[in-house]
């Protein structure tokens, strides 16, 4: 058994060195060892291999602690280096993400621009038919002869014309260019953003590639040499801001994408408004040059007609004077004869006698009348020469005249209308079609096929038409179509201002039948079950429609507020603000009633309509899309001179003998009047301190630059015994016509009652107010971004005299006092007549609200 002992080893020891032995052993010891020396290089092994073990024992447990550790290490390195390519991962797709919505709002952005630029490069082409149309005018008008060769408003007009079209085909090149330089721009950013997000595709691919790895994969192998830094690769932050300055990129552009489109949409709106306007002063002067002209070529006509009636007449007293001559010539020869027989008297037979002076006397009268006779011959014979040379120069005048008048009607102002000849043209032919189906059964379907696509194609669209083709989805209009037939109902805008689809300057009054329509008033008028008289029982039919200014529909319609009539009623008319018995209504309702749904207020103060779902059929408001329009200008009504209305109430007024009275305005007030002006610049008129306009914050902002007063409830007080409007305007220059509320055509008396009186008024409105009045007559405030450009134009038009008389100048042609707050009753009563188409409005609510109603911005 082996000790357990240890032992001490230690190398110098060599055993033991003495001579005790002696010399008798030297023989038997020289290659032996002693038992001390066995015994010690026994223990020497002995501790050798202990030693060896010991140390493999050592060795044993760091090789387990050095395999435990590296273990752990080993898979505390794995883990974070799996943990760093997740982070890494879901930076890469935080990235892709941004990256990829980046895309999207430059690919949606970069659409949309297309799409500006498609309406630019629509409108730059729409503008080649307008300016074709001028130069072609200017053209024709070369053609003029003689004194008519003038150069006349028309001329500068028409200039004007050509000039503004081509700044705007210039401004729409250049705007073209940009949208261009911006569409690559945008582009190029997308493609930047693209290779980002595509890079990253792949990098998270790559990433998460390597991070799903794991030691059991059967395709892991030793790749020698790649743990390594290259000298390429980016640092984590340069990545980041790589794509950080993409995605600023992105946004750069899309901002500057979004803000052309913006501007786009200006100039588009600027352009068309500046084309329209001047298209409407060229239409105005040609209107007015072509009066003139027929006017002159009467006068010369008439003129000609009387020269040749002096003609005539002085031939005829040619032949008068001739005979009388004539007539003279044989008394003459009888006095002279008898002279010359009384001087065979003899002697003193040859007498100076009283015969003798009579008759020498006579000689001298009958002489002198010859003589006088004769001046007054060659004096009508000079003027027979001058009326012939009038009478040719008449002739050649109106030649000339007629020259210009067709140049100017036919070669012109017809061509500038091509589009409604056009729309006739396509009516016509759609007519034709029609008779042909009902001859021809068979084709009936194909036709019906061919009267939407021209309708579709040819009808040209009016801004202002009421829309009842759309159902539910995308309009609250419901039209249900009826069989193949041609309506007489055409809703179209008035030739003359205000220019908006009032039927009673529009519809053509031959095509009413002779039958009459009743109108039921359905519920009160702010309370008034009789509606302020218009539904009177005290009045007839034609007393009603007489004081409503249609006394032509004295026997076509009545109105009444007697609600035991309601079966008998064709219309039943309902005013919001009151309230209506629908249950009442529903239950006594014919299938051919219409429900009119009428309003003058604005949606900001309506009540909810939510509860009259498909119940009414037509609509009767101010807005201008309704299908009868009630505006607040009935109250206050011009009427143009040369209107087919005007004309048609002047010849109401002769035959009926209604004593009608009109109003004409001062088109150019006086200095007498100017010089009254002394209270301020601009001056309101406001009794509602409220409203979502702001017109009370608008006016103490332009308070800071011009001197404005505000009168009513909201101010001062007017002094007693004269009107407020009419005192504002004898002591102001401009009077605020500012809204209460911006809602969609909602303008007010605030507009309309200002117009007859010697001010101008400054308007602030969501309306097209250009439509009531040319846009020289009045100053739209929302035109401009700063407070300070409006008071600069405002005192600068106040310091010119003839700038501010300008803005009077288009009441020229008008006349106030032929309307009545209710005569859109006249409307309605023509639309019945009219109108036989079903029509039912789906969502009145949504009609009357959406979208309606802004809030204000104040210029700063």
């Amino acid at each position: 058994m082996l000790s357990t002992e240890k032992y001490e080893f230690d190398p110098s020891y060599r055993g033991q060195t003495g001579s005790s032995i002696g010399v008798s052993t030297v023989g038997f010891r020289s290659n032996k060892y002693n038992p001390n020396e066995w015994h010690e290089n026994n223990y020497a092994k002995y501790y050798q291999a202990f030693t060896d073990r010991d140390e493999a024992e050592k060795q044993r447990w760091q090789a387990t602690r050095t395999e435990n550790e590296t273990l752990a290490l080993s898979q505390q390195t794995q883990a974070l280096s799996t943990k760093k390519l997740q982070q890494r991962l879901h930076d890469v797709n935080f990235w892709k993400f941004e990256l990829n919505r980046m895309i999207e709002d430059v690919r949606n952005e970069t659409d949309l621009l297309v799409a500006q630029k498609k309406r630019l490069t629509n409108a730059l082409d729409a503008t080649e038919a307008p300016l074709h149309i001028a130069t072609e005018c200017l053209a024709n008008r070369e053609r003029r002869y003689g004194e008519d060769r003038v150069h006349d408003p028309v001329d500068i007009a028409l200039m004007k014309e050509v000039e503004i079209i081509n700044n705007v085909q210039n401004l729409l090149r250049q705007t073209i260019m940009t949208s261009e330089q911006q569409i690559r721009a945008n582009r190029n950013a997308k493609q930047n953003l693209e290779m980002d997000w595509s890079n990253k595709w792949e990098a998270s691919i790559a990433d998460a590639k390597a991070t799903n790895r794991r030691n059991e994969d059967v395709d892991i192998m030793f790749y020698p040499g790649v743990a390594r830094n290259y000298d390429n690769q980016s640092t984590p932050e340069s990545w980041a801001q790589n794509s950080h300055d993409n995605i600023v990129n992105g946004q750069n552009q899309l901002m500057a994408s979004i803000q052309l489109r913006s501007l786009i949409d200006s100039i588009l709106v600027d352009i068309s408004r500046d084309m329209r306007e001047q298209a409407d002063v060229v239409e105005t002067e040609f209107g007015r040059r072509i009066a003139e002209m027929s006017d002159a070529m009467q006068k010369m006509i008439y003129n000609m007609r009387e020269t040749l009636k002096a003609i005539a007449e002085t031939e005829k007293k040619i032949d008068s004077l001739r005979a009388s001559i004539r007539s003279k010539e044989a008394p003459l020869k009888v006095a002279q004869t008898r002279l010359n027989d009384r001087r065979a008297r003899p002697g003193i037979e040859s007498c100076h006698d009283p015969a003798q002076d009579h008759l020498i006397g006579e000689v001298y009268q009958l002489s002198q009348s010859i003589d006088n006779l004769t001046g007054e011959l060659r004096e009508a014979e000079s003027n027979l020469k001058k009326l012939h040379d009038d009478h040719q120069m008449f002739v050649k005048e109106i030649e000339m005249k007629k020259n210009s008048l067709y140049i100017d009607q036919q070669k012109c102002f017809l061509l500038m209308d091509y589009p409604k000849y056009f729309k006739y043209f396509c009516i016509f032919t759609l007519f034709i079609l029609i008779v042909y189906a009902v001859i021809t059964r068979p084709y009936s379907y194909a036709l019906r096929s061919l009267h939407i696509s021209l309708v579709e194609l040819y009808t040209r669209r009016d801004p202002f038409s009421t829309n009842t083709s759309l159902v539910n989805g995308t309009n609250s209009v419901v039209n249900n179509d009826l069989p193949l037939v041609t309506s007489e109902f055409h809703t179209r805008r008035s030739v003359y201002h205000p220019q908006l689809p009032i039927h009673i300057f529009t519809q053509n009054l031959s095509l009413i039948g002779n039958n009459s329509k009743l109108i039921l008033l359905g519920n009160g008028f702010f309370g008034d079950r009789t509606w302020e008289g218009a539904g009177s029982g005290g009045k007839t039919s034609a007393q009603r429609m007489t004081s409503l200014y249609c006394p032509f529909l004295s026997d076509r319609c009545d109105i009444t507020h007697d609600f035991s009539r309601f079966l008998q009623a064709d219309a039943v008319v309902y005013h919001l603000r009151d309230g209506i018995d629908m249950n009442r209504a529903k239950e006594k309702r014919l299938p051919n009633q219409r429900f009119v749904f009428a309003l003058w207020e604005s949606p900001a103060h309506t009540p909810n309509l939510q509860s009259y779902r498909q119940f009414f059929n037509w609509t009767m408001s101010y807005r201008f899309e309704s299908h009868v329009i009630t505006s607040y200008y009935s109250g206050n009504a011009y009427v143009h001179t040369s209107s087919d209305y005007y004309r048609a109430m002047l010849n109401e007024n002769s035959t009926r003998k209604l004593n009608l009275k009109t109003r004409l305005p001062d088109h150019r007030p006086s200095d007498e009047v100017l010089q009254k002006k002394k209270l301020g610049t601009a001056a309101a008129l406001i009794s509602n301190c409220g409203g979502s306009s702001k017109r009370l914050e608008f006016i103490r902002g332009l308070q800071r630059y011009i001197d404005v007063k505000i009168y009513g409830r909201c101010g001062e007080s007017c002094p007693p015994n004269i009107n407020c409007r009419q005192f504002i305007a004898q002591n102001y220059y401009f009077i605020l016509s500012f809204e209460n509320s911006l809602c969609t055509d909602y303008t007010t008396e605030k507009f309309f009652a200002a117009l007859e009186h010697p001010v101008i008024p400054v308007v602030f409105g969501r309306t097209n107010y250009s439509a009531f009045i040319p846009s020289s007559g009045f100053i739209d405030a929302k035109q401009f971004s700063t407070m300070s450009v409006l008071a600069k134009l405002l005192n600068d038009t106040r310091n010119d005299k003839e700038k501010y008389l300008s803005y009077f100048a288009w009441k020229k042609d008008y006349v106030w006092g032929l309307g009545a707050f209710f005569t859109p009753f006249c409307d309605l009563c023509l639309r019945l007549h009219l109108d036989s188409k079903t029509n039912v409005i789906d969502d009145i609510h949504k009609w009357w609200f959406d979208g309606t109603c802004e809030s204000a911005t104040i210029p700063k």
